[in-house]
């Protein structure tokens, strides 16, 4: 993952401490697992279109903070079993980085690039859980051919870790089959989630079960504790 030019120098430096070894292992951990991971897509990879890969995403230069979601754009737009072809393609022509991330890029030209990320711990019952990543699950299809394709990103990123948080479960210490989960979630993605629940807490299209239903998830997200990720 070399690159000469000023910004790729000033990336490492500032972003990575000066270790581009550093940078090029959290990069590839990132990018191989948005991609399926070694049993999944990018294991099908040979070793040669991984690292051409790599040295494409790295033109990027994300910070650590957004790094999981700029992996996840860049695997976003080259679509489910498209790395080979994408390979050959950049073997044959040049892309800019860019295209492949234009969320992430517009978010970093215009100075909008979340700068804080936390670890949010959540206490529910568990199938309130369950049910809370199936309804983003729900929302995320819902927006699927929505023109803001910003904020669908957004909503995919929370779902997405929605669902690892459910495997960081233990129960809670107050009893009652309540259970803490970890979410790992910039503070932008934490408000959008509350947002949205909130949106169905005053909404009078719910019915009366459902609502309440969401007004004990809001309880739960306004409550959360947090503690800064490093």
């Amino acid at each position: 993952m070399t690159a000469a030019h000023p910004g790729f120098v000033r990336w490492i430096n500032e972003e990575w401490g000066g270790d581009e070894l550093f940078a090029a292992a959290m990069c590839l951990d990132e990018l191989a697992e948005a991609c399926g991971g070694p049993y999944g897509e990018w294991g099908t990879l040979s070793e040669e279109d991984q690292s051409l890969l790599l040295q494409h995403f790295s033109a990027l230069q994300p910070d650590k903070i957004s790094l999981r979601a700029v992996a996840f754009e860049y695997q976003e737009c080259v679509g489910d079993g498209n790395l080979h072809k994408f390979a050959r393609r950049l073997r044959d022509e040049p892309v800019p980085a860019f295209e492949l991330a234009p969320v992430w890029w517009r978010r970093k030209q215009e100075n909008r690039v979340s700068t804080h990320r936390y670890t949010y711990t959540v206490e529910l019952l568990l199938d309130d859980y369950d049910r809370l990543i199936t309804l983003a699950g729900v929302l995320v299809e819902e927006m699927r051919d929505a023109a803001e394709h910003e904020h669908l990103l957004d909503l995919r990123m929370i779902h997405r870790e929605l669902e690892r948080g459910r495997d960081r479960a233990v129960p809670a210490m107050t009893g009652h089959n309540r259970w803490e989960f970890f979410v790992i979630l910039t503070a932008e993605h934490m408000d959008l989630l509350r947002a949205n629940a909130g949106e169905h807490v005053r909404s009078g299209r719910e019915t009366a079960d459902f609502r309440a239903y969401w007004r004990d998830v809001d309880k739960a997200l306004r409550s959360a504790r947090s503690i800064p990720f490093s």
